[in-house]
């Protein structure tokens, strides 16, 4: 299982996020939408994997470059702020 995250200037909420979801011992891809903030080193500090998204005002779009680059069959995705 991969969990998925989308993320743009989110460093107030992203840790408690990664904490949550820690238990579940899997793998983590962040979407970068952007972040000017330093949330996407701190996804990194917890060994997720980010990468960068155009983003083109659309986050449906987004979200399935999201899926393209994901590698495991079952994924679960969950907002940077839960």
């Amino acid at each position: 299982m991969q969990t998925l995250i989308i993320i743009k200037n989110n460093k107030n909420t992203i840790m408690d996020t990664l904490n949550s979801i820690k238990p579940l011992n899997c793998s983590i891809l962040v979407g970068n939408i952007g972040s000017e903030d330093g949330s996407e080193e701190l996804c990194k500090s917890r060994n997720a994997r980010v990468i960068d998204l155009k983003f083109n005002n659309d986050y449906s779009e987004a979200k399935n470059k999201l899926i393209e680059a994901a590698n495991e069959d079952w994924l679960f995705f969950i907002e940077p702020w839960e």
